[in-house]
């Protein structure tokens, strides 16, 4: 009921922004960022440029200044490799999409435009760093409470993405998958079983029946995750194996997701996966988490494989991320 309301407030143009001017700082003196020396001087005076423009009312010149940051910033968050890219550098990104989300939605627009300023958001959030406490997460959360399911935008095709990465050729083996060898199924068994007879000799188990208690289990469905989490961008992974020669990365919305690789299977081959929440930044996993009801354990992929019937599925994964991870795996909707 309290989210119905906040959506009502939020129907019209004139209250979208101000609940998005209420989020930010009263002055411009407020709205910096504490740079190293990593970051150019004509950057950090481009930073300030903006912030003077946005506060000053000049809006599309304050868009365009803002467009020339994330240019900028976006070719250091892609020259060599991400575990070497400098912090301030993404949060520089970072402040150059919530500028560009804010100026968006200053006049009135239709729901492309709200889209648009989502997907700046998200893409904050996927690329940059954390700034003023988390505000691209309130920004986003506050758009896409704006964006009814009735007034967002018509799917179309998924942009064609840049490809992030390959993974390298090489032969697999085939694993031995004799019946003497079977991994043994147990039904919710008890704490004390499991640890006597699979913990502590270090047996492998399936464990069946312990996850349907989750209110995934009971809420999910094409319509509802649709609903839910339709409008926010994710890195979406394409391929049916690591090992391909095709595999990559793809940015798009959930609903483009959906079209693409669910409903339309038909009309392609490729198999593809919603990546899970992975990176240099796994805190921000959690942090995603409430937009979307808590309704599963935070660490989790949503996927897709071409031998199932469209479905969804939650599989358990590690936090802990890789050196060298690539920027599109750190972000994704939790549903």
């Amino acid at each position: 009921m309290a989210e119905d309301s906040n959506r009502d407030a939020l129907a019209g143009p004139g209250a979208l922004w101000e609940a998005l001017r209420a989020l930010l700082p009263p002055t411009k003196e407020e709205l910096r960022l504490d740079l190293g020396a990593s970051v150019e001087g004509s950057v950090v005076v481009l930073l300030q440029q903006a912030a003077d423009l946005f506060y000053g009312g000049r809006r599309s010149e304050c868009l365009q200044t803002s467009e020339a940051v994330l240019d900028y910033s976006w070719e250091k968050l892609n020259t060599g490799l991400w575990q070497d890219v400098d912090k301030d550098w993404r949060r520089v990104y970072a402040f150059g999409c919530l500028l560009k989300a804010m100026c968006l939605c200053e006049a009135p627009g239709d729901s492309a435009t709200v889209a648009a300023a989502l997907r700046a958001c998200d893409m904050g959030l996927l690329m940059g760093a954390a700034i003023f406490d988390d505000i691209l997460i309130k920004v986003a959360a506050v758009l896409q409470a704006h964006l009814l399911p009735g007034k967002r935008p018509a799917q179309g095709p998924a942009p064609e993405q840049p490809r992030f990465k390959k993974a390298r050729n090489g032969h697999v083996s085939i694993p031995d998958m004799r019946s003497e060898k079977a991994v043994p199924r147990l039904h919710c068994p008890s704490l004390q079983h499991f640890r006597k007879h699979y913990l502590i000799p270090q047996t492998p188990v399936i464990l069946e029946g312990v996850a349907d208690h989750w209110p995934c289990m009971k809420k999910w469905s094409l319509e509802y995750i649709q609903e839910i989490a339709g409008c926010r961008t994710v890195p979406v992974e394409v391929g049916s194996r690591y090992t391909d020669e095709e595999w990559s990365q793809r940015l798009m919305t959930v609903s483009e997701f959906i079209s693409c690789y669910i409903l339309n299977e038909s009309l392609t081959s490729e198999a593809g996966n919603a990546a899970c929440l992975r990176g240099p930044e796994p805190s921000l996993l959690a942090r995603r988490r409430g937009a979307f009801g808590g309704a599963v354990h935070p660490h989790v992929w949503w996927a897709r494989t071409p031998t199932r019937c469209a479905q969804s599925a939650s599989v358990l994964c590690s936090s802990s991320a890789a050196p060298g991870s690539p920027p599109p795996a750190q972000g994704s909707v939790k549903l």
